[in-house]
């Protein structure tokens, strides 16, 4: 990870990038990215038709803003795989990650955190592969 980098500050196993090594393995037990989406949008009570079709209220665009970092820091996917999944634009997706590690940064770890959002939603996408 590169200096400045806001991973390297929060070194917590749910935050924790993965490594290619780890990327590939998961792309050999079947993660579908559809499962992504589908358990963010179950986490946060949000539809998926909501989350893909551009809302701008606060739960969808959440929504598509950890789908996006999920997909990015947890499947591998180029802004641009990202992009045409959630119907965006690449720097949407950009920006949506960076906001999702804004979070991260900021998170001070109460009752409803990021990081316990994220593990949360990883687990259930992990869990029921």
């Amino acid at each position: 990870m590169a200096a400045g980098d806001p991973m390297t500050k929060r070194k917590s196993e749910s935050q924790r990038r993965l490594t290619r090594d780890e990327r590939r393995r998961l792309a050999l037990i079947g993660i579908d990215p559809a499962r992504v989406v589908d358990a963010v949008c179950a986490r946060l009570v949000v539809p998926v038709d909501e989350v893909l079709s551009g809302a701008r209220h606060d739960r969808a665009v959440l929504a598509r803003h950890l789908a996006a970092w999920l997909l990015r820091w947890r499947l591998g996917f180029s802004l641009s795989q990202i992009g045409r999944l959630l119907h965006i634009d690449h720097t949407s997706a950009l920006y949506g990650i960076r906001r999702i590690e804004h979070d991260i940064e900021t998170d001070d770890g109460g009752d409803y955190g990021i990081d316990q959002v994220i593990c949360e939603i990883w687990q259930n996408v992990v869990g029921s592969s």
